[in-house]
């Protein structure tokens, strides 16, 4: 008997033999010549149902164009104009102008916040008192204040709230009504008459009588001018 070799009575780990697959074909027996090997193309993907077809992406916005510096290549921009010497002059002029508008206001708030009032405030009550005899309708205090109507309208309700001042129905002309001061507005204004004086001529101590007439004409003008060019244009007061 011949002798089994102890090296095959075990199976290498290498020498295992492959079991084909239950799916693999089994080999053909050769005919031929061996034909070369050809790769076939994967299966293309399945065309989903129409009623579950996946939507087109949608369009997404452009991104806004970002601001780029201007660079070397860039053309320059033309020079702005400068303002001439007149026109240096009369923009400081103007903004002085300003200048003493804002200060003024405030000393005369700062002057008449004890009376609960200030300068548009003040200068309600001091139209109303003066035109008791013929009465002062909104229209005419909107006009002596340069305002429109709707901004006095504003301020006087606030007023009235305040307690300075009636709106009357006209015994004449059942469609008009005038304003006129409560007995709290007409002590508040006569308290505060001397405060306002003493505070204008203050401010107004350092010009002389015919400076003041000179400086009283110039800005007559100055506000016409201003008045003609903004064809009534008015601006709402602070209440």
């Amino acid at each position: 008997m011949a002798m089994t070799s102890s090296y095959n009575s075990h199976v290498h780990p290498f020498n295992v033999a492959r079991v084909p697959s239950q799916d693999a074909a089994e080999p053909q027996p050769s005919t031929g010549p061996a034909e070369p090997a050809t790769f076939a193309a994967p299966p293309a993907a399945a065309t989903p149902h129409a009623d579950h077809a996946t939507p087109a992406p949608a369009e997404q916005p452009a991104a806004p164009a970002l601001w780029q510096a201007p660079t070397s290549h860039d053309e320059p921009l033309p020079p702005a104009p400068q303002p001439t010497p007149e026109q240096r002059q009369a923009i400081e002029l103007v903004s002085r102008l300003n200048l003493v508008a804002q200060e003024t206001k405030a000393a005369l708030n700062d002057r008449l916040a004890e009376f609960d009032l200030n300068d548009i405030r003040y200068s309600v009550l001091s139209i109303v008192r003066e035109a008791a005899a013929e009465g002062c309708s909104q229209s005419m205090l909107a006009q002596k204040l340069r305002q429109s109507e709707s901004s006095i309208s504003t301020l006087v309700d606030r007023m009235r709230t305040s307690g300075l001042l009636y709106r009357l129905r006209s015994k004449t002309d059942r469609r008009k009504r005038f304003l006129t001061l409560t007995e709290r507005g007409r002590e508040l204004l006569a308290a505060a008459d001397a405060k306002y004086g003493n505070c204008v001529d203050d401010i107004l101590d350092i010009l002389s009588s015919e400076d003041r007439t000179i400086l009283a004409t110039l800005l007559q003008r100055l506000l016409l001018r201003i008045e003609g060019q903004t064809d009534g244009q008015v601006h709402t007061p602070a209440a």
